[in-house]
């Protein structure tokens, strides 16, 4: 456990860290509403373990993808991929009337 913690990237670890806090807004948003129909000493509880839990799973999610990005050749399968995704974007569209429209087609296209 100690080697993984000195082997973390600790600058890249710091960036995330400071973007996911000024995009990481909504979770106020979030919590405030999950809690708003509660009495007041609820409330203020309700408040404190949701902001707690969001900021304890935050660290510990940029934890294991700083870990993640230490993997050898993680990078390049996500640039071949964001890659695959844009050629997709830019090709022409395809009709899809054509397609079987059967029961589970559509349960696949709701989702």
């Amino acid at each position: 456990m100690t080697q993984f913690i000195v082997t973390l990237n600790w600058t890249a670890v710091i960036e995330i860290l400071i973007i996911d806090v000024l995009l990481g807004g909504d979770n106020a948003v979030v919590i405030a509403l999950a809690c708003r129909s509660l009495p007041e000493r609820q409330r203020r509880r309700c408040v404190l373990w949701g902001t707690g839990g969001a900021i304890l799973l935050r660290v510990v999610l940029i934890a294991f993808v700083v870990a993640l990005l230490n993997l050898p050749f993680l990078k390049l399968a996500g640039g071949v991929l964001l890659l695959w995704i844009g050629v997709r974007l830019m090709a022409p569209a395809h009709d899809y009337q054509s397609l079987d429209q059967g029961p589970i087609h559509d349960s696949f296209r709701r989702v």
